[in-house]
């Protein structure tokens, strides 16, 4: 008992002052759950283990006590600035392999070496308790030992075991790559084929293979991996056929084949019992694909949950593979602390581990890449100037090339160019660099470019860098269908846009383009102009490199490059073999109709002959220094350049969206200025009558409530009928049907735990002539919902929802987003359990709370809101709110929606009820739903329970938009 104690303590006690030596099985999983306490206990009180930087709140790294062999300084603690004022505190990942304390030996192996000179113990049981320490640091040597002096000592099977179990640990383990661990390996292939096992010539060819891939030589690992494939075929070992597959699934990573990486894994994964350890690794590997190509929709959830598995199952290896993977997403998106805390999870992983040094290091990598993404320039040079010259083996080159674009930025952020270059064009030029770091290392040249006033190279770059990711699109997009290219990839697709239009200005000033409007003129654009009669999809989007690197941009150009960046995840989602269009959805071959979706651009032609004569369509984007407006026409585009730089547009964003949570209200002088910035350029060209205009929001502008924004002192609304647009070719692309009429099929369902408003909603649609399901109270339960979903031509939920939610779980922290959902009787219903169903409804009303939030900080319109998931399952168009509304208000705006909406199209339709609730004189006094407190905890909040609200003021009528399909 005293010795578990010890055990424990002592590995508590190594996650603060250093990693141990070696920790072995018997205390493993005890010293994992030790370290996650450690990291809480010692950030709470000690600054230890998970310290927070002074002056910031963002957790750093395991604080160590060993010293730092280049300076002398403890790792861990300040660092003195050569310069002025003192520097702040940089936490680190330490490693320190004893240190001054005795060797820990291995009794386990003295005893079983002992018994075998004794004549007490046969070969053979030598050998399985040998191999049996293989994960223990301190007792390898010594099993490996007694594995060498083996090999005299068995014959036949055994001895062919023998030699495939050494070369194992020597790969696996010892990290030996040399030529006698590869004769090792030959030997046992030779031994397992000459005796006829096809188990054991498959473990043998797979050993091979593993030799082959550290030491990057794919040709002849994949001859090893086809030699293993045919021997399993003879092997009924199912987990040994999987792992021939992940075999394969490497080496089809390594030649740079991710869908035939995709398609091994998908295999392997059936080969393996869910919820096994080989299920579970399967699983994160084709997670990181995903990651790795861009799909990064979810935030990261579908890693978060991988991991909290890994966790549970103890597998600690995969647990800090996983969470060092997230933090890298969390990073890319933006999601800086949620990153560090993942980091700090990670360096307590990895105490105790085999390469634990290794590990260590390269937590403290990341964490000075997290670093450069927060703008704290001086902490990441503390840590990489800290991190070993040869800290990370060329066997992983990800990590070296990782390293090289931190150096890479370093230097480009301190002004020393031709440095940065000579690190950028260091990845290019290495063989062994994979598609990630080469287009973020042409992503880093064209910004020196930039820098430097180049703008020719800038756009040379910059298109390349896009291209690199548009060709990945193009050879995967029929298995990964959400690729959403958010993360990393946003700032390079802005850019991108940012250039293109600099180039649009430029052109058009010299009097080489076309003054903002119509088609473009000169040699670039008549070539442009002659490929562009045919239909969306006929034009390849790489006819416009000629425009984008050597000539004058048009507006359809800038158009297109618009679309491409707004549409990524959405029509991904849309052309999914399940509901959307019924061309792809019955085409019995998707695989071909999408990858030729994928692999073409529409021209800016073809996405103007999208629309309706008499229907504008508004584009928004944030750039980095000013809001891109495009005015978009059957006829033509317009350009509008409005100078906001996207940090204003932040601030103005946030201030409005914390008005309407924290007080309730909608300040109309924020509404006036925002709508006078968005509108005043383009006011006199929106029709007056109130007839559609389309509105496409881009990055934090989909937040916003357009029908309340106010220009001249009027609302939006009662200007035109505004709509919004997941993208502009979701137009055509969506479903469309006539608004309901007699006859139609209506599914209405009304629950909440107070019914009398939802039940009074479902009751407008019970009205002479139409057919209406109604599920009510008891009645709507999960099962009756779903099953009821795919034959009504309008359905109306009138049930509480929220919007997805973050949350943090487990230990370490695995940091996701919960998906919106709505109530029902005996459950919820989701985004996923939406997406599977195929809707033929006209529209869908989700007059629930949020159902139009989506994700924070996701470009792709609404992604992750309820309204998305119902557009992608096959509705041409959704109502839905942006914010948590009233029930008497919101059953007042739907009575006059459904009064108007049989007779006309679906916006005018709202439009007109938003114009008879803000002529209203009726004041009512509500529960806003989802603001009710507990009384005996919170009295002091009793009084804000309920509200009195005049009907005309936005907070009544202005949460509720059409999504979608406006006629």
């Amino acid at each position: 008992m005293k010795s578990e104690v010890r055990r424990e303590a002592a590995c508590w006690g190594r996650c603060v002052l250093g990693p141990p030596a070696a920790v072995g099985p018997a205390g493993g999983s005890s010293c994992v759950r030790w370290l996650h306490v450690a990291a809480l206990v010692v950030a709470a009180f000690l600054g230890g283990c998970n310290p927070s930087v002074p002056g910031t709140g963002v957790p750093g790294g395991v604080r160590a006590a060993g010293q730092d062999r280049a300076s002398g300084s403890r790792i861990g603690e300040p660092v003195e600035n050569p310069g002025d004022g003192p520097a702040p505190r940089v936490a680190f990942c330490a490693y320190e392999p004893d240190v001054g304390d005795e060797k820990v030996g291995c009794p386990e192996m003295e005893e079983v070496s002992r018994q075998w000179s004794a004549g007490e113990l046969l070969p053979e049981a030598v050998f399985e308790a040998a191999y049996s320490v293989r994960g223990d640091d301190s007792c390898r040597s010594m099993g490996l030992e007694l594995m060498y002096r083996l090999r005299p000592e068995l014959f036949g099977r055994e001895h062919a075991e023998l030699l495939v179990a050494i070369a194992f640990v020597e790969l696996k383990y010892e990290a030996r790559y040399e030529p006698d661990v590869l004769d090792t390996a030959l030997q046992g292939v030779e031994e397992s084929e000459a005796i006829g096992d096809p188990c054991l010539a498959s473990r043998a060819w797979r050993r091979v293979a593993y030799y082959y891939f550290e030491t990057h030589q794919p040709e002849r690992a994949g001859e090893a991996v086809g030699a293993a494939a045919d021997w399993v075929e003879g092997c009924d070992d199912r987990k040994e056929q999987g792992r021939v597959l992940r075999n394969l699934a490497e080496w089809y990573r390594q030649t740079e084949d991710q869908l035939g990486q995709f398609e091994a894994l998908k295999q392997a994964l059936e080969t393996a019992e869910p919820g096994s350890r080989e299920y579970l690794l399967y699983l994160a590997q084709i997670a990181e694909l995903r990651v790795d190509l861009g799909d990064v929709a979810d935030e990261g959830d579908r890693l978060a949950r991988l991991l909290e598995q890994a966790e549970d199952g103890g597998e600690v290896d995969l647990a800090f593979e996983l969470t060092m993977h997230l933090a890298g997403v969390y990073r890319d998106l933006g999601r800086h602390g949620d990153a560090m805390e993942l980091l700090t999870s990670a360096c307590a992983l990895a105490q105790g581990t085999p390469h634990s040094g290794e590990k260590s290091s390269l937590v403290n990598l990341v964490r000075a890449w997290v670093l450069l993404g927060m703008d704290r320039v001086d902490d990441a040079h503390v840590i990489l100037a800290r991190l070993p010259v040869d800290c990370f083996d060329r066997s992983v080159p990800r990590y070296s090339h990782l390293r090289w674009l931190i150096e890479a930025e370093l230097k480009f952020r301190e002004g020393r160019f031709d440095e940065a270059v000579g690190w950028f064009e260091r990845v290019l030029d290495d063989g062994l660099a994979e598609p990630e770091p080469k287009w973020r290392a042409m992503y880093g040249l064209a910004r020196v470019a930039r820098g430097r006033g180049d703008m020719g190279v800038a756009r040379h770059w910059l298109w390349e860098a896009v291209k690199a990711i548009e060709v990945q699109r193009e050879k995967t997009a029929s298995a990964f269908w959400s690729l959403a290219y958010l993360s990393q990839r946003e700032g390079l697709y802005r850019m991108w846009l940012e250039t293109l239009l600099e180039a649009w200005q430029a052109g058009t000033e010299a009097g080489q383009g076309e003054a903002g409007r119509g088609p473009s003129v000169g040699a670039a654009g008549d070539d442009r102009e002659a490929a562009s009669s045919g239909d969306v999809g006929d034009l390849d989007g790489r006819q416009l490199q000629k425009a984008f690197v050597d000539g004058v941009p048009s507006s359809d150009d800038l158009l297109v490059a618009v679309e491409r960046v707004m549409s990524q995840a959405f029509v991904a989602d849309l052309f999914r073999d399940r509901g959307g269009v019924p061309g792809i959805a019955g085409d019995p071959d998707t695989r071909a109709a999408w990858m030729k979706i994928a692999g073409s651009w529409p021209t800016g032609k073809a996405l103007r002959e999208t629309l309706p004569a008499d229907v504008p369509v508004l584009v928004y984007l944030p750039l980095e220094d000013s809001l891109l407006l495009l005015e978009v026409t059957r006829a033509r585009v317009d350009v509008h350049r409005i100078e906001q730089p996207r940090q204003a547009w932040l601030w103005l964003v946030d201030k409005l969206d914390s008005s309407i949570r924290n007080d309730r209200i909608l300040p109309p002088d924020q509404l006036e200025g925002i709508g006078g910035i968005l509108l005043s350029s383009v006011i006199d060209d929106l029709p007056g009558d109130g007839s559609p205009v389309g509105f496409i929001l881009g990055g934090v502008l989909e937040v916003l409530p357009v029908a309340a924004l106010r220009v001249g002192g009027r609302y939006v609304v009662e200007i035109c009928a505004p709509f919004e647009l997941p993208n502009l070719r979701s137009a055509t692309w969506l479903d469309r049907h006539e608004p309901p009429r007699g006859g139609a099929r209506v599914l209405a369902v009304a629950y909440g735990k107070d019914l009398e408003y939802p039940r009074k909603e479902a009751d407008l649609l019970v009205r002479s002539g139409f057919r209406v399901t109604l599920l009510a109270g008891s009645g709507a339960t999960v099962a009756n919902v779903r099953s009821g979903l795919g034959t009504p031509e309008l359905i109306h939920f009138a049930t509480h929802s929220k919007g997805p939610r973050r949350i943090t779980r487990g230990a370490p922290p695995a940091i996701r987003t919960d998906e919106a959902e709505m109530e029902l009787y005996d459950g919820v219903i989701t985004v996923s359990d939406i997406q599977k169903q195929k809707l033929n409804a006209g529209l869908v009303v989700l007059s629930g709370c949020e159902t139009r939030v989506g994700r924070a900080g996701m470009q792709e319109q609404g992604y992750g809101a309820l309204s998305r998931a119902v557009l992608v399952a096959g509705a041409d168009a959704v109502m839905a709110s942006r914010w948590r509304v009233g029930d008497e208000t919101t059953y007042a705006l739907m009575a006059e929606f459904y009064a108007r909406y049989p007779d006309l199209g679906r916006a005018v339709a709202l439009a007109q009820a938003q114009r008879a609730m803000i002529a209203s004189s009726r004041v009512t006094s509500t529960m806003l739903r989802g603001d009710a407190r507990p009384l005996v905890i919170f009295r002091q909040f009793a009084g804000r329970e309920k509200r009195r609200i005049p009907y005309a003021d936005p907070w009544s009528w202005a949460a509720f938009t059409m999504v979608g399909r406006w006629d």
